[in-house]
């Protein structure tokens, strides 16, 4: 037996408008276009698939309801097949060298790495752990393929894709004087003990 899906498709939207004419409208194309799949099918199995009905459509035979049956199964396994082919087309795979500066590691390298594993599977991440100045070194020198950092003193020839704001904060000891403030400026806390770290890039 030989069929196109185009025709299956046809004769499946006949089925279900009961009509031909409310068929071809709803696939915007010719009332005859339905009509020669119909017989085209019907030629080949010599059984009728619809009764047609003057002034009032078409109805689904005996024998049209098993072959619709089993022609909507192959169409629903067909759309699975290309949506799986489409997926497959669409997946990101391969590997990314990722640089990270080691104070961010343990902060914003978990976030990524769940981030990739659960949007996408096919990518495998192999990190270094450096200062910012060298992991843009080896950005430059193709040794990474991407690094995490700051936007400060980059090379020119860098594209730098903010992910992120981090304005500065200041900790304080919950009994300290100025731990009921909202808002402190480093001249208020300039004479106190500080844990800077210690970045050439800050």
């Amino acid at each position: 037996m030989r069929y196109t899906l185009k025709q299956l498709t046809y004769i499946d939207v006949a089925a279900r408008h009961k009509s031909i004419t409310g068929a071809a409208k709803a696939l915007n194309i010719s009332a005859s276009s339905i009509s020669s799949a119909i017989d085209a099918i019907e030629i080949q199995t010599n059984k009728k698939l619809f009764t047609r009905l003057p002034s009032k459509g078409i109805s689904v035979t005996q024998f049209g309801h098993v072959f619709l049956s089993n022609s909507r199964q192959l169409l629903k396994a067909h759309l699975t097949f290309e949506e799986a082919v489409d997926e497959q087309a669409k997946a990101i795979k391969g590997a990314v060298r990722m640089g990270c500066f080691t104070p961010a590691a343990p902060i914003i390298l978990p976030l990524i790495t769940k981030s990739v594993a659960d949007n996408h599977p096919g990518i495998s991440i192999h990190l270094t752990e450096g200062d910012i100045a060298q992991n843009m070194r080896h950005v430059v020198d193709s040794k990474i393929d991407l690094a995490i950092g700051v936007s400060a003193n980059l090379a020119m020839n860098i594209d730098f894709v903010p992910l992120f704001v981090a304005p500065p904060h200041i900790v304080l000891p919950h009994d300290h004087p100025l731990a009921d403030r909202s808002i402190l400026s480093l001249k208020d806390v300039c004479n106190e003990p500080m844990v800077l770290l210690d970045l050439d890039e800050t």
